[in-house]
């Protein structure tokens, strides 16, 4: 079941979205002025303009990175699945090869606003079309519509370890 609406946890969404847009811009705005105040005039100036450059060029690299709900602080789990169909892939649950099938990609990252500033673990699981449960199935909470990753789940260490065998 998801949460009921109200007007506070909108305003609270919101208000968290509508600082991640902003929050940008501040930074960009920080990283340009604090040089010009802490050191003399010609070296704050040329170090303000080059803090302001690197700070855009890392929100910009930042651009295509998955985000959270904007209101998401800490550690966060997230799977993504896609199928395969192609080379021979190990079968995480079965352990049989397989040329079509799902391909689960877990991370665990802390997240920041929203926006995942470090990724503590990933890994990649494949599973044959028999094992194959979209939205469900190994190493996964059926029950929770966020889909985290079980803290009990061996099927990621043992796709690990058949990764560096071969």
């Amino acid at each position: 079941m998801s949460r009921p609406d109200d007007v506070l946890y909108r305003t609270r969404v919101g208000a968290f979205a509508l600082l991640r847009k902003i929050l940008p811009a501040v930074l960009l705005c920080f990283l340009l002025i604090w040089p010009m105040v802490v050191f003399d005039p010609p070296w704050g100036a040329l170090l303000g303009w080059v803090s302001f450059f690197i700070g855009g060029f890392v929100i910009w690299i930042a651009r295509g990175i998955p985000l959270y709900p904007a209101h998401t602080f800490g550690v966060e789990h997230r799977i993504d699945e896609d199928t395969f169909d192609g080379p021979r892939k190990h079968c995480t649950e079965c352990g049989t090869t397989a040329t079509q099938g799902l391909r689960r990609r877990y991370t665990r990252q802390f997240v920041v606003f929203g926006i995942p500033l470090h990724t503590l673990e990933w890994g990649i699981n494949d599973y044959c079309l028999e094992c194959a449960r979209p939205g469900g199935g190994p190493g996964v909470h059926e029950t929770e519509a966020v889909k985290r990753v079980q803290e009990n789940d061996e099927s990621a260490e043992r796709e690990l370890e058949r990764a560096f065998e071969g």
